[in-house]
């Protein structure tokens, strides 16, 4: 990766981890350009503007994010553990992104709002899919499980659930709560005898 490559990656996840704390609209280019030792007009020719820096970013991320799970999701790990390691990977990058800001980007950027649902659906299905085909022929989920109609069940109430608008009316104030929630109630209709046995609810929650 040449210079110009991890001074870009890091303009980008400095200017993530920005926006996830503080909010699109409360960020400036020229914090931005100042944390990261960035002349303004480098990081305009580099970003032409905050919505594209945003959308940059919002890209970068959802890349890792996927290699991550492919990573984490492959080997030997039984059902039970690929499962913990979906949804842990999937809380530590909601950790600190709160309802309004979700909300702020909505407003303000619809494209990078828009990538965000893409990637959220493409994440929970193609990764999901394969944790509960494993799983169902290991034993741990149900025998008549369709996966294609669970997975999409999931996803749709996920993108609900998820929208900015409905997040305002529940009691959940970060991302991370309200995804463990989902998939810790969703999930439990899926177990077989021998799922239900297991401790699955504390592997969920954790």
């Amino acid at each position: 990766m040449s210079v110009k490559e991890d001074k870009l990656n890091f303009i980008k996840q400095f200017a993530f981890d920005q926006f996830k704390m503080y909010g699109f609209s409360r960020v400036t280019m020229d914090e931005i350009a100042k944390q990261t030792q960035t002349g303004k007009g480098t990081l305009y020719r580099y970003f032409p503007s905050k919505e594209e820096l945003l959308i940059a970013a919002v890209q970068k991320n959802i890349g890792e994010v996927e290699k991550n799970l492919k990573q984490e999701l492959t080997g030997d790990k039984d059902p039970i553990a690929k499962l913990n390691c979906y949804i842990a990977l999937l809380s530590q990058k909601l950790k600190f992104v709160q309802v309004s800001q979700l909300s702020d980007i909505e407003r303000n950027v619809p494209k990078a709002y828009q990538l965000i649902c893409e990637a959220r659906e493409r994440i929970i299905f193609e990764q999901l899919s394969l944790i509960l085909e494993e799983g169902k022929e290991s034993g741990f989920f149900r025998s008549d499980l369709d996966v294609t109609l669970a997975v999409n069940i999931l996803v749709g109430a996920s993108q609900y659930i998820t929208t900015p608008s409905v997040l305002d009316s529940l009691s959940y104030k970060d991302l991370t709560e309200v995804v463990t929630t989902i998939f810790s109630t969703f999930l439990k209709g899926c177990y077989s005898e021998m799922g239900r046995s297991g401790n699955w609810e504390q592997v969920l929650m954790r």
